[in-house]
């Protein structure tokens, strides 16, 4: 049920795509660019750092458990008892993501851990799960083709295809 990595990543880089997409649409609306570099650089910093922190948590707390790009990829953000995380839950996870990008090493750590939890997610005792397999554990339905191939895939080493 844990989620292969590789699917967290690519919803990482699309959740990138959109925020700096986003970001610069709305400089260019508001800032000329050629005041960008000189007078706006370290309010534009901190504005995109407030812009993310709101988009990360207010989704993956929010009743899509998901970002933009892990809905796109069929993954949620669950607590341990696979319920929506708290707001309190997606702050720690956010801000914790910060000490997980050091080298990379706390995202590098999803490879090795059982439950396939980055630093950043075992600080806030979250986990990335198919949203599929989550619906079928939560109901006694007979699984899917599609499921038990993910089932499948979601256990062992899991390095990113």
């Amino acid at each position: 049920m844990y989620d292969v990595l590789w699917r967290r990543y690519f919803a990482m880089f699309v959740d990138r795509i959109f925020m700096v997409l986003s970001l610069l649409i709305v400089t260019f609306i508001f800032i000329p660019p050629e005041e960008l570099m000189y007078r706006y650089s370290g309010m534009l910093m901190i504005f995109s750092l407030l812009v993310q922190w709101l988009y990360f948590t207010l989704m993956e707390s929010s009743k899509y458990q998901a970002t933009l790009g892990k809905i796109m990829l069929g993954v949620v953000v669950v607590d341990d008892r696979n319920e929506r995380i708290s707001w309190g839950k997606a702050n720690a996870r956010f801000w914790s993501k910060l000490i997980s990008s050091i080298l990379g090493i706390g995202y590098f750590m999803a490879i090795f851990t059982e439950y396939k939890q980055g630093l950043h997610d075992k600080i806030a005792d979250t986990y990335v799960v198919n949203k599929e397999m989550l619906l079928y554990e939560k109901s006694n339905a007979k699984p899917l083709e599609s499921t038990r191939k993910l089932d499948l895939a979601s256990k062992g080493f899991n390095w990113p295809d």
